[in-house]
């Protein structure tokens, strides 16, 4: 039984040193990162599962019109949030977004989303 307590207190503190060493970057893929406004207004959000949101928000929580999009661009989500909940649906979006090529991908996908996103703020707001 004391060799296992010292074995897994080593297990943890070979961990904690590596994580150090590493600069902290292991963490880095479990942060999530907010663009823009995403308090009251709206912005983009990366989860810690790599998931992206990109849409209206509200008291920090998505509200409004907005896009929950999966690492490998596949939309898993488009339409309508409340309270971080989703509440309705779109048919209309295209299943996975697409890119010419790997130049500059990641700004070019956010664009892309950003477009898709205020084209159907708009519209929502004229049928209002």
């Amino acid at each position: 039984m004391v060799q296992f307590f010292l074995r897994s207190k080593l297990s943890i503190l070979v961990i904690l040193i590596t994580a150090l060493l590493l600069g902290g970057s292991y963490f880095y893929f479990f942060k999530e990162t907010c663009n823009g406004d995403c308090k009251n207004g709206f912005g983009s959000k990366i989860y810690w599962n790599g998931k992206k949101y990109v849409g209206q928000w509200k008291n920090g929580k998505e509200s409004g019109y907005g896009v929950l999009v999966a690492k490998d661009l596949k939309i898993l989500y488009s339409g309508k949030w409340q309270e971080g909940n989703q509440i309705s649906k779109e048919s209309d979006m295209p299943k996975k977004i697409t890119s010419l090529n790997d130049y500059n991908l990641n700004f070019f996908k956010t664009v892309i989303l950003y477009i898709i996103v205020l084209e159907r703020i708009q519209i929502n707001l004229k049928s209002n």
